[in-house]
């Protein structure tokens, strides 16, 4: 997977954004030229709206609207689709934002295998921050492509599901998807 590292947004190139169905409702998705850097789930025009008036604010510009047919939206919809068992090769560019702890913890997500969980503690030890539990949950929780970076595969060591940006229903399809009951 080619992922771009970035610690603040780019100031130049195509900003994009479209909506799609995905098995577990609608997303919507932000592309800076070719590169997919945000992912949400939307469940009501407030969340789109609040979506995009984020975007403004981060990068300093509107985005533009993509046509429904765009080629990025048609791959990303068949890459949900065929979530957890798509090919890695088929999956888009990322292109990551956020600080130097939060990319440690984002690389390392993308190393967890379909059905593969941790919890925070264990993230954190597996980056060399021990005790820094919270933190990793701090940056899990501002994970700017959710599913596509497994998020969702990070749990509380006290049970459950902890907190997803897409809510603990879709929690439960993504980790019952990839074999793990909770």
């Amino acid at each position: 997977m080619n992922v771009i590292w970035l610690q603040r947004p780019e100031a130049v190139g195509a900003l994009m954004y479209g909506e799609l169905d995905s098995p577990w409702g609608r997303v919507w998705s932000l592309w800076h030229e070719d590169a997919l850097t945000q992912l949400a789930f939307v469940d009501s025009p407030s969340d789109l709206e609040k979506r995009f008036n984020r975007v403004v604010k981060v990068w300093r510009r509107e985005p533009e609207p993509m046509a429904e047919d765009d080629g990025r939206l048609t791959d990303l919809a068949a890459i949900l689709r065929a979530w957890p068992h798509q090919a890695e090769a088929s999956m888009p560019t990322l292109e990551m934002v956020g600080a130097a702890f939060q990319q440690r913890v984002w690389r390392y997500l993308l190393r967890l295998d379909p059905g593969q969980c941790l919890t925070y503690g264990e993230v954190a030890r597996h980056i060399g921050q021990p005790g820094a539990a919270r933190a990793v949950g701090a940056a899990v929780g501002a994970n700017p492509v959710p599913v596509l970076v497994p998020c969702h595969r990070v749990l509380p060591a006290s049970g459950g599901t902890g907190h997803y940006g897409g809510g603990e229903r879709r929690k439960r399809w993504l980790l019952s998807g990839e074999g793990v009951g909770l």
